[in-house]
């Protein structure tokens, strides 16, 4: 029974950091989903096959944060005539050469160009084939689309903005202050002014023998 209890509490103290890690990167998942979804919308995408988009973005970036070993790869058709077509060639284009067991968390988007369509592919590739998806020199040309690239585009337009705003206040604080510390001033000017002049007015008067 004794080692029994200790062998759990091995068990226990193991999966403890996996369970912290994995929370961690839920979190971060879903923050940085916003930011993607943010980025799609921007550029006209939609989901593809009825899929929930904010599901498989939040369901992508959690898989992907939460495994050390998984790549994301990216696929693309562009000005294709059908949505079908578009799929193939986007999914072909990502995972065409990994073996089916190392692809995982694929989804498609598309907007419509027109009388055409672009779609592309995300997935995740693992397992033996990561290390070849990591260094795969096709992905290199698609980083514009990338999720990390989209991601901390969308964080520093974001930040931009709030800097800007940021600026707009300061400034307006400042001026705020300024023309308050300038009515002071000219008050605290008006009141020496009226002080000397009352001097000078006894002076005067003093000299006048008065």
């Amino acid at each position: 029974m004794k080692r029994f209890i200790i062998s759990l509490l091995a068990v226990m103290v193991a999966l403890a950091p996996a369970g912290a890690q994995n929370r961690k990167a839920v979190k971060r998942a879903k923050e940085d989903a916003k930011y993607e979804l943010k980025y799609l919308s921007s550029e006209g995408y939609k989901a593809l096959d009825n899929i929930k988009l904010e599901d498989a973005v939040k369901s992508f970036l959690t898989e992907k944060y939460s495994s050390k070993s998984a790549v994301e790869v990216v696929g693309k058709a562009t000005g294709v005539k059908d949505l079908n077509e578009g799929k193939a060639e986007a999914r072909n284009d990502a995972v065409s050469v990994y073996p089916a067991e190392d692809v995982n968390e694929m989804f498609f988007v598309y907007r419509k160009n027109r009388k055409k369509f672009d779609v592309i592919c995300y997935a995740l590739v693992e397992g033996a084939s990561a290390p070849a998806a990591r260094n795969n020199p096709a992905q290199f040309g698609k980083k514009g689309v990338g999720m990390d690239y989209c991601i901390d585009s969308m964080k520093e337009e974001q930040a931009q903005k709030e800097a800007k705003q940021a600026e707009k206040q300061a400034k307006a604080k400042a001026k705020k202050q300024a023309k308050k510390q300038a009515k002071k001033d000219k008050a605290k000017a008006e009141k020496a002014a009226a002080k000397a002049a009352e001097k000078a007015y006894d002076a005067q008067m003093k000299k006048s023998g008065y």
